[in-house]
């Protein structure tokens, strides 16, 4: 019975740094890669909005 918990311990671990790993490269691509685009989108939103008006 004590292997049994011990294996669930280290799945729970694994698993656990498996999502933490996950949200932190996601907040790095959304920090980093897309936060150049930002001001292209909002000029051409900004250049849209003002031709239709």
């Amino acid at each position: 019975m004590n292997k049994i918990g011990l294996l669930n311990l280290l799945s729970l671990i694994i698993g656990t740094t498996l999502i933490i790993i996950g949200c932190i490269t996601a907040y790095l691509f959304q920090k980093y890669l897309f936060d150049k685009y930002t001001n292209k989108v909002k000029n051409t939103i900004d250049k849209d909005s003002s031709s239709k008006q």
